[in-house]
């Protein structure tokens, strides 16, 4: 199977974030899958917390460059951002309140078609 790109907006997520990456690195069928995470909003030290284990979990995240302003890209935004900066040809879209299932990576790869999603 080809290696995906799970891209993860937050915005003051990391309650969530605390779960749902260790959940893709436990539960893909592949270990080597790209996370990327895009910060929109930092309250509760999510850009901390990033710092400390973007090496454990082998993930990249970025930070909305007008953070301080309190200019918001938006869910939408952010995904287009993550996707832009990856680099796979076949991405997830994964929300920081969701946890990957045991290889869901790989069942999801085996119905995914050119120009197609699979959901």
């Amino acid at each position: 199977m080809e290696k995906i790109t799970f891209c993860i907006p937050s915005k003051s997520n990391l309650r969530y974030l605390k779960t749902s990456i260790p959940s893709i690195r436990k539960n893909s069928y592949r270990d080597d899958h790209e996370i990327i995470v895009f910060v929109d909003e930092d309250i509760d030290g999510t850009i901390d917390w990033l710092k400390e284990v973007k090496d454990q979990y082998n993930l990249t995240y970025y930070v909305n460059p007008n953070l301080e302003e309190e200019k918001l890209f938006g869910i939408g935004k952010a995904y287009d951002f993550c996707i832009e900066n990856s680099n796979t040809d076949i991405f997830m879209i994964f929300h920081a309140d969701m946890m990957l299932g045991k290889n869901a990576d790989f069942l999801a790869w085996q119905h995914l078609k050119e120009k197609n999603v699979v959901c």
